[in-house]
């Protein structure tokens, strides 16, 4: 189980411009796996593009931060 922002708008598949390890840190980490939580930062937007309907638990958690322009997940 691990925390991971996104950071960057995109794709959900997307590890070289979407995801971090650290709130507010430089993209290029791993796509949210089962159990993870997740944060998508204001001012980003995710596309889900990803079945996780394989998963055993699934997303453990997820905050969408608001702001002048909040974060979104569509």
């Amino acid at each position: 189980m691990a925390t991971r922002y996104a950071v960057g708008s995109g794709n959900w598949s997307n590890t070289s411009s979407v995801w971090s390890d650290t709130d507010g840190g430089s993209p290029g980490s791993y796509v949210p796996v089962d159990n993870d939580t997740v944060v998508i930062c204001a001012g980003v937007s995710v596309k889900m593009d990803v079945d996780q309907s394989g998963f055993a638990n699934g997303i453990a958690g997820l905050t969408i931060r608001g702001g002048a322009t909040p974060g979104m997940l569509y």
